[in-house]
């Protein structure tokens, strides 16, 4: 049963950065990034310093509460680290339209210029990938390489 509450107490940890990470408007979305990225700090060293501690008050062995909060910190940096990636904000952000998942368009870094290349079907489609390129890291530099192609019909 106690194993089921420090489990429980991770996941919630783990559960409530994650949702505020994804709910936060993007203009607060950095800051909280930022002083959440300091909370996983002073976590972590709460927790080097006061494991004994925190393993009384639960009821579980040190070893353990050390184990699940690592667990937690280690889930909670991937979650961080992806959403501060320009790179994964452009890639979600073309994945989300529905004219744009069906392209092939990659997204790459060179220092901090962001990269689109790949093909669309028109203008229309360049211009929204752009668009939303700008949006997802408007902040950066974007070079949209994408090259239109027109399919051609036979009518």
């Amino acid at each position: 049963m106690k194993s089921r509450l420090g489990g429980g107490i991770a996941a919630a940890a783990l559960l409530g950065a994650a949702t505020g990470i994804a709910l936060a408007p993007d203009a607060n979305r950095l800051e909280f990034v930022r002083r959440l990225r300091t909370s996983v700090r002073r976590l972590q060293h709460v927790l080097t310093h006061d494991r004994e501690r925190i393993a009384l008050a639960v009821g579980l062995p040190g070893t353990r509460v050390a184990d699940l909060t690592q667990l937690v910190i280690d889930r909670v940096s991937e979650a961080v680290a992806a959403q501060s990636s320009p790179i994964t904000r452009i890639r979600r952000a073309l994945a989300r339209d529905a004219r744009l998942r069906k392209r092939s368009i990659s997204v790459d870094a060179i220092g901090d210029i962001i990269l689109l290349q790949g093909a669309v079907e028109d203008d229309d489609e360049w211009q929204a990938a752009d668009l939303l390129a700008r949006h997802a890291h408007p902040e950066g530099t974007i070079r949209n390489h994408l090259r239109v192609q027109r399919s051609t019909s036979t009518d």
